[in-house]
């Protein structure tokens, strides 16, 4: 059977676990990483050139009207 381990205990407080595997192409696990937390960040990231959509260039937000 082709399944992962069980999820470790849950922690309290805020946060996200992720179970981390390597899929060949035929969606079979080929290298379990087991599991990571991740913890929220302590604010909001600062946005950093290319992490970002640009502005919208369509006429209406180009001219400053919002809709």
């Amino acid at each position: 059977m082709n399944a992962t381990a069980p999820p470790m205990e849950r922690t309290q407080g805020p946060g996200m676990t992720m179970r981390v595997h390597t899929v060949n192409r035929y969606g079979t696990i080929t290298a379990d990483r087991g599991t990571r937390a991740v913890t929220p960040a302590a604010g909001p990231l600062p946005a950093r050139p290319g992490t970002y959509y640009p502005p919208c260039q369509c006429p209406s937000h180009r001219a400053g009207v919002t809709r």
